[in-house]
């Protein structure tokens, strides 16, 4: 070929080049976004335009794969810092605001419904030894009438009860759920023998929220009391912090085939299990975030529940809990932006402070944590277990998710 034929050849390719490119930026501005073209966006200060900002697993460079991780509430030296009364913020943002009064003070803390070969549990975390997770019947009335519960699940967010009334199987969903009766016990309060037993009573109603209507997470008001007690108080505390006042926070929602640890937020998968979680804490704020395992975006169902998992623990800084310390270095009012490998959340991060594993960060910036009130002591803690900075900031096998204050606070 000569060179004019060449030059008229490779002129005609570039120009169709043009064209798919142009093609792609007009649909982008119509639609805000473009299938398959690289997203343009401007980079953090000091970053190459790439960085962690690309959105899509099509840069070669980046693994669209995960680690595989191994996080337990187990702690070989018997030393590990416990992360307060009971693993903060995960059930809900506030310790103590997710678990059933003894005395007028939170003691029994709800964490999961467990269906066995002949019954259901309920598993609760005793606020007064939390590294104890007690597993206790659970029965019920269906308008007052005695009834056998055969399994409690959630499709998706979706709550459903089986029960069995003279020898037939019926399931509660939606406003039905409201005419069953749950009763759980019997809890131990003391050491000995003669020690108060606590049974409680549940009652599980939906409600229509806007919140549910933007993210699809269905959201229930749960009420408990004292079995024998006369008043119902509501199992989440929202804003007004009060048991016996409703407020729109003040609900919960259910996870199905997820067991989510009360200490380290670890998540596993069991079919049998369905997680009760606040508005409030982790696990139904990264569910609205659409971190939700079923979520699509990521591909598979593994990335999936990786994501959720590393939303937890990244909602809550806490940044070293594959190293076993517990604890989260946050506050509660504390307003993040969030990044993701798969396009669920896609916010510009002017101030990179760690991109996030389930098992806690797996880099950090310590000049641009979202409190710097904790900055001595994440610092030293870095150092100690050898958490890199996240210089240059990519995304990898481990870390998924990327987060950054809305602005640098004390």
């Amino acid at each position: 070929m000569d060179a004019t034929r060449k030059y008229e050849v490779e002129g005609r390719e570039n120009t169709k080049r043009m064209s798919v490119w142009l093609m792609c930026i007009a649909v982008a501005v119509v639609t805000n976004g473009c299938a398959g073209c690289m997203e343009t966006i401007r980079p953090n200060p000091g970053q190459s335009p790439r960085g962690i900002l690309p959105i899509g697993c099509s840069d070669t460079a980046s693994d669209c794969g995960v680690a595989t991780m191994s996080l337990t509430d187990q702690c070989p030296t018997g030393e590990c810092p416990p992360g307060g009364i009971n693993g903060k913020g995960i059930y809900t943002v506030v310790e103590g605001n997710y678990c059933f009064l003894f005395g007028g003070e939170p003691r029994f803390c709800p964490e999961a419904f467990v269906k066995t070969s002949d019954s259901v549990m309920l598993e609760v975390r005793d606020l007064e030894s939390p590294r104890e997770i007690y597993k206790k019947p659970v029965m019920g009335k269906f308008q007052g009438t005695d009834v056998v519960v055969s399994a409690i699940q959630s499709d998706k967010s979706q709550l459903s009860i089986k029960y069995v009334l003279n020898k037939k199987e019926y399931t509660a969903t939606g406003a039905d759920l409201e005419k069953l009766t749950l009763w759980v016990g019997s809890f131990r309060t003391g050491n000995g023998d003669a020690s108060p037993l606590a049974n409680y009573e549940l009652k599980i109603t939906p409600i229509q929220s806007e919140k549910t209507q933007a993210d699809g997470v269905q959201r229930y008001q749960v009420r408990y009391r004292e079995a024998g007690e006369q008043g119902w108080l509501f199992h989440c505390k929202g804003k007004n912090e009060s048991p016996e006042k409703p407020s729109a926070d003040a609900v919960a929602a259910f996870l199905g085939q997820k067991r989510i640890s009360g200490l380290s937020a670890f998540v596993s998968s069991n079919p049998n299990s369905t997680t009760m979680g606040c508005e409030t804490g982790a696990i139904v704020t990264c569910l609205s975030w659409g971190y939700t395992p079923w979520n699509d975006k990521p591909g598979t169902p593994e990335r999936s529940d990786y994501a959720f998992g590393s939303c937890l623990q990244a909602k809550r800084a806490a940044y070293f809990v594959g190293f076993k310390d517990f604890n989260t270095y946050t506050v509660k009012g504390t307003s993040i932006f969030l990044r993701d490998q798969y396009g669920i959340k896609d916010n510009n991060i002017e101030n990179l402070e760690a991109i996030w594993s389930p098992a806690g960060a797996v880099c950090i910036d310590t000049e641009k944590m979202r409190r710097s009130r904790f900055k001595s002591t994440v610092t030293n803690l870095k150092n100690l277990h050898k958490v890199p900075s996240c210089t240059p900031p990519d995304w990898s096998r481990e870390g998924k998710v990327a987060t950054g204050p809305e602005k640098l606070q004390f």
